[in-house]
């Protein structure tokens, strides 16, 4: 089992590595001919996921770690193509509007300094990755960088 899980987390690490990758070169301005604005995105398609973790890693500087008893509560994001956001963790939800963007089969969403519901002085910027062809994502935020397994929900 414990081998299950380090291809898990070495997989998801993998795409998470990318995924930021994307959205630092996306920041960069390499991404501007393809990239969809959020005010656009519904003129393609109007969409929403709910999305959830089946393991929990934290990272740091040093490294990456999970609870290998994974005695954890599932992380709850839901997301439209309208850029609302709302990532809830244990004790509340980061809620905000995020940007948008898209690259080949990715969906990148981004936003910055989102409050925590019951700590207005926790602000984290949360990035989210989901590949649309399998609905697998990450998600980065605050030490939290999760695997996610999404279901588009029908609008």
């Amino acid at each position: 089992m414990e081998n299950i899980y380090k291809k898990i987390t070495v997989r998801a690490l993998k795409l998470l590595n990318i995924s930021l990758l994307l959205i630092v070169i996306g920041g960069c301005g390499i991404f501007s001919q393809t990239s969809v604005p959020s005010a656009h995105v519904k003129l393609i398609a109007s969409f929403e996921y709910n999305c959830t973790n089946d393991i929990e890693i934290q990272c740091d500087a040093s490294g990456c770690v999970y609870d290998k008893n994974q005695q954890f509560t599932p992380m709850n994001v839901n997301f439209n193509n309208l850029g609302n956001l709302s990532v809830c963790a244990y004790s509340g939800c980061y809620e905000g509007v995020a940007e948008i963007r898209t690259q080949a089969e990715f969906l990148i969403l981004h936003g910055e300094r989102f409050p925590f519901s019951t700590d207005d002085d926790l602000l984290h910027n949360i990035a989210i990755s989901l590949d649309l062809n399998d609905n697998i994502g990450v998600i980065k935020v605050g030490a939290f960088a999760q695997p996610l397994s999404c279901k588009a929900i029908s609008t």
